[in-house]
């Protein structure tokens, strides 16, 4: 972890880092779940990006799955900022598309 609380992971979704993403997930040693300092988890970060291959969707829903997309960022205290109404409301469906099943 580093300063500001981020994990590989995070920084791995940041950068949308794909195979550091699927490297990573493939360890089953990462915490998903792990809130950085500002309060966010690399599942609400991967929830703003934009994917465009089928074969990244499938590693982004992986951490979805693997994730939790309800848990509330630890600095934000109403419902209409879980990160996938964020997502929704700020127009960005194509990060979610394919991710149906948890809207």
């Amino acid at each position: 972890m580093f300063c500001q609380g981020n994990t590989a992971l995070h920084y791995a979704v940041s950068q949308c880092n794909i195979g550091i993403m699927q490297t990573l997930l493939d360890t089953g040693v990462c915490d998903v779940r792990r809130q950085n300092r500002a309060g966010y988890t690399a599942v609400m970060l991967a929830s703003l990006l934009i994917i465009d291959a089928d074969v990244h969707r499938d590693i982004i829903r992986r951490l979805f799955i693997v994730g939790d997309v309800n848990i509330k960022s630890a600095t934000v205290c109403d419902l209409s900022k879980l990160k996938l109404v964020y997502c929704l409301k700020a127009g960005l469906r194509n990060s979610i598309q394919g991710c149906h099943f948890f809207v």
